[in-house]
């Protein structure tokens, strides 16, 4: 993953990384370090389809071809705290994930 920093904020989500802070719609949201981390890995990669193991390399470093099912359990958890925004992380079945293309990424750097 890319070590950049600053803040992104994508229609109702707004995602703070340097302060380890999420919000929708305005409200704080708790994520742990590794949500965030995944969270911003697909907004840096909105629009394309990352599959399991893009996933698990990635965010978690893990050689291709693990067997686990960690990444299908953490966008889960994601979808069930993003509320609102939950739809922006969409499944390409058979194939994957990708953030949404529906709203601009705004991407402050401080």
């Amino acid at each position: 993953m890319s070590q950049s920093r600053g803040r992104y904020i994508v229609g109702p989500l707004e995602i703070d990384i340097d302060n380890h802070r999420v919000s929708v719609g305005g409200n704080q949201v708790a994520f742990s370090r590794m949500e965030i981390r995944l969270l911003a890995y697909l907004i840096e990669h909105r629009g394309k389809i990352r599959t399991r193991d893009d996933l698990l390399s990635e965010v978690w470093g893990y050689s291709l071809r693990a067997t686990t099912r960690t990444p299908v359990i953490h966008i889960a958890r994601l979808r069930a705290k993003l509320g609102e925004a939950a739809d922006l992380i969409e499944t390409v079945y058979g194939a994957g994930y990708r953030l949404s293309t529906r709203y601009p990424i705004v991407h402050q750097v401080d």
